[in-house]
């Protein structure tokens, strides 16, 4: 296991990064930037969705629709 001193959190310094910002059927969407892999994914899996009417669609439909859409995601980053 890993163990932290009181020197090491003393020498922390925050990276500030600039926001990921994409957007979704007109709408600008901002996640956070890599490392984190959660805006880029939120902004794959929703270029993806983009191409499909799923307000139309049953729920069923909708859900595995999304559910496609973020396996793809996640499988593009691996």
């Amino acid at each position: 296991m890993l163990r932290r001193t009181a020197a090491d959190f003393a020498a922390y310094q925050v990276k500030t990064r600039q926001p990921l910002r994409s957007s979704y059927r007109g709408l600008e969407v901002i996640g956070f930037p890599p490392p984190s892999s959660g805006g880029v994914h939120v902004a794959q899996i929703l270029n993806i969705l983009e191409h499909f009417p799923i307000r139309h669609f049953r729920a069923s439909s909708r859900i595995h629709v999304i559910t496609e859409a973020m396996k793809l995601a996640f499988e593009m980053n691996q």
